[in-house]
């Protein structure tokens, strides 16, 4: 305004300028005020930006790799001995002092309320959990032990999981069945006859393009039932000594 005032002199030059600049600014307020809250989420988010590339930038096993660990041999049981667990975020005791023996070969139920630590147990015993203290032991080895890095893989890949909910890709009900593999390599007839096993195979023939059906993102083309039986045939799939 000093300026104005010292070049042109006269007030009344001044007071429209000055308008105008109010009125712009007043009109830019918002779109600045977005920029900076954009700034502001990308600032806050960049950590978690780092984190999720490194997890990207991670080597993983090849095929192969996995192929040499499904030659673990599950021979006798699966001990659980004075297994406790308690999630870091949480200050109660999910499992407290579980002592439990299964052979191979038994069939097993495990019941209980909601909340009372279910999935957390079988989760421990697929692997996928480490206990807050105590040992899984297989064939009487610690799975976890830090010596055999390995044996935690090794465990896992020879067991076959049905969970709650159903990840499908959208691709066709082929692939979903046998997840995770090229194209080239599925083998179609053991596809049929894990297809038949869970009882999916009649629908599958009702479809126009049969296997190659595809089924939507997170299989949305598929009733909640029908999802489940594609689990269970991708389960049934791997072959796996564990199911």
């Amino acid at each position: 305004a000093l300026l104005l005032k010292l070049e042109k002199g006269n007030s009344n030059e001044i007071i429209p300028i000055l308008g105008a600049f109010a009125l712009g600014s007043q009109r830019l307020l918002p779109a600045l005020q977005q920029v900076y809250a954009s700034w502001a989420g990308i600032k806050a988010c960049q950590a978690d930006v780092y984190k999720l590339l490194d997890i990207l930038n991670q080597k993983t096993p090849l095929q192969n790799n996995l192929k040499g660990k499904r030659d673990f041999k599950f021979k006798n049981s699966i001990h659980l001995k004075e297994v406790y667990f308690k999630y870091l975020s949480k200050k109660e005791i999910i499992l407290n002092n579980i002592n439990l023996k299964i052979k191979k070969g038994d069939k097993i139920a495990i019941i209980g309320s909601t909340g009372s630590g279910k999935s957390t147990l079988v989760d421990i015993v697929m692997g996928l959990l480490k206990p807050s203290e105590g040992n899984l032991l297989i064939d009487g080895k610690n799975i976890h032990d830090q010596k055999n890095g390995e044996l935690s893989d090794q465990w896992r890949s020879i067991i076959a999981h049905v969970p709650q909910n159903i990840y499908l890709s959208d691709s066709s009900i082929m692939e979903n069945i046998a997840f995770g593999l090229p194209l080239n390599q599925i083998d179609k007839e053991l596809v049929k006859q894990v297809a038949k096993k869970a009882q999916i195979f009649s629908f599958i023939q009702n479809c126009e393009k049969g296997l190659e059906t595809f089924v939507g993102e997170r299989g949305i083309q598929l009733s909640g039932g029908q999802r489940q039986r594609i689990g269970i045939a991708r389960a049934l799939y791997k072959k796996a000594q564990i199911l």
